[in-house]
């Protein structure tokens, strides 16, 4: 009887909370595991961790939808959480680096990206030598003010073609005067050439834009909606000019461009200018690594990527200039 009443007990909690009987039954598993005994052995506790559902409101708990695990993630952290709402918008916070930042959530999709970014620290790296960061993708911002909280991050440069997207990281930053002192954003995005392209307006909260006809096709459509004209600039320029501003720092080169990565990674080539990236953290889309890895293997840069190109599409590529 125990086994049965434990468990409703805990559905019960969570669908007094959030009053959705799917996520409740979707986050049942994350807040209630049974007791873990050993034989011959004394009880050695819970196989779970506790949770606090009071630690957000119902609607702040709506906005992870029905993804538990996510935000199993966010009630253990006791360095993320909500302030006071401000209008429409949600401000989460997070203390990071010895510093709370302050950012605004609208949905799902801003709450993956700080699971990425602040939880699952994908852009993480340690060096007693002083960088500059070139942000493409910008997004919302986040990572730019994750680079930003880090003392031997001297500048960053950010660039985001979308300008709905561009507005709301100009949100976020303004929350964060003192890293944001940091960070210069443009309302462009970089590619292989100085253009302006018309694509399709991330629809949807979705914030995946892409100016990439690769991308764009493999889109669903409730993912796009009008088009929209972009400008794009050249890559090899914007690195030449950071560099010249920058006399003697190392430049960290980060691509998440929603498949631009690859008409940007063979710009530099063509044009010798890889050796001109200290580290680069890209993420790729649909096509795999190995055309990148073809580049940077080449050009005798030390690399790291954690997922197997022949079966997955998409994932994380790092590498380090070695010589």
């Amino acid at each position: 009887m125990t086994k049965l009443f434990k468990p409703l007990i805990s559905f019960w909690r969570i669908w007094k909370k959030i009053k959705d009987i799917r996520f409740a039954y979707r986050l049942l598993p994350e807040v209630y595991t049974p007791v873990v005994y050993s034989p011959g052995m004394k009880q050695v506790g819970e196989a779970g961790m506790p949770v606090n559902l009071k630690k957000y409101t119902a609607a702040q708990l709506k906005l992870f939808g029905n993804h538990g695990e996510m935000l199993l993630k966010f009630l253990k952290s006791d360095k993320i959480g909500f302030e006071k709402a401000n209008g429409e918008k949600e401000i989460l916070f997070i203390q990071f680096n010895n510093k709370k930042i302050r950012v605004h959530v609208y949905n799902y999709d801003n709450l993956q990206a700080i699971e990425e970014i602040f939880i699952n620290q994908v852009y993480d790296f340690h060096s007693n030598e002083s960088y500059v960061v070139c942000d493409v993708g910008m997004n919302i911002g986040l990572a730019s003010l994750y680079f930003a909280s880090f003392e031997n991050v001297e500048k960053v440069y950010s660039y985001e073609p979308f300008l709905k997207t561009y507005d709301r990281a100009k949100e976020n930053l303004a929350l964060n005067n003192q890293l944001s002192q940091k960070i210069e954003i443009f309302p462009y995005g970089l590619g292989n050439k100085n253009e302006q392209v018309d694509v399709p307006e991330p629809a949807n909260g979705f914030l995946g834009g892409s100016t990439t006809a690769d991308f764009i096709n493999e889109l669903p459509d409730e993912l796009k909606s009008e088009k929209t004209s972009v400008e794009i600039k050249d890559i090899c320029e914007t690195i030449l000019l950071i560099k010249h501003n920058h006399t003697g720092r190392k430049l960290i080169l980060k691509l998440d461009c929603e498949g631009a990565e690859y008409e940007i990674m063979k710009k530099l080539d063509l044009e010798n200018k890889i050796g001109e990236v200290a580290v680069f953290m890209v993420e790729f889309h649909f096509k795999g690594k190995k055309d990148i890895l073809d580049i940077l293997i080449k050009q005798h840069y030390f690399i790291m990527s954690p997922v197997s190109d022949e079966l997955n599409q998409f994932g994380m590529l790092y590498a380090i200039k070695i010589n």
